[in-house]
């Protein structure tokens, strides 16, 4: 059950729901790109170095590739017709809602 259904005001109907955007995970794309070519142009060298720094990028794109999931996981926008709704964290959730009329002034389908 999403926190939306607890906080929702009667009446009150939901316009839009959303996540944070998919480019969190571009640094550790671009981190294991960079790790796997390291990998395959030094992987036959005599010295094992190329091939070390190459394993740590791959780790550390994991790291980073698990800390975006979890933010975006873990984050959940909704703008219903009365307030837009931020809300991310697990154990501890951190809501910001705003509670605007000039905020919705500009929607579209009025």
């Amino acid at each position: 059950m999403s926190y939306i259904n607890h906080v929702l005001q009667p009446g009150e109907a939901v316009r839009y729901q959303g996540s944070t955007h998919w480019m969190l995970y571009f640094p550790a794309i671009l981190l294991a790109a960079l790790g796997l070519v390291t990998l395959i142009l030094t992987w036959g060298a005599a010295q094992p170095y190329g091939v070390l720094v190459g394993i740590a990028c791959l780790i550390i794109a994991f790291v980073l590739t698990v800390r975006a999931w979890w933010k975006r996981w873990t984050t959940e926008i909704f703008v219903t017709d009365r307030r837009v709704i931020f809300v991310h964290g697990f154990c501890y959730t951190d809501a910001l809602g705003a509670i605007e009329p000039d905020l919705l002034s500009f929607w579209p389908d009025k």
